[in-house]
């Protein structure tokens, strides 16, 4: 996995009261495998009990 330069994709939403929803996104460059977990609501400390089979 990767990030570039630290960029992001996309707008940046701001919430100004409440936690984040945040999720996971795997991409294996090359193959065009994109995987993205569930998004665990309100947390600053997600779990994610997901199997994804990347080849």
């Amino acid at each position: 996995m990767s990030n570039p330069g630290g960029r992001r994709n996309g707008p940046v939403k701001l919430r100004l009261t409440g936690l984040p929803d945040p999720f996971a996104k795997v991409v294996v460059d090359g193959s065009g495998q994109c995987h993205s977990t569930d998004t665990v609501k309100n947390t600053l400390d997600p779990k994610w009990n997901q199997h994804y089979d990347l080849q």
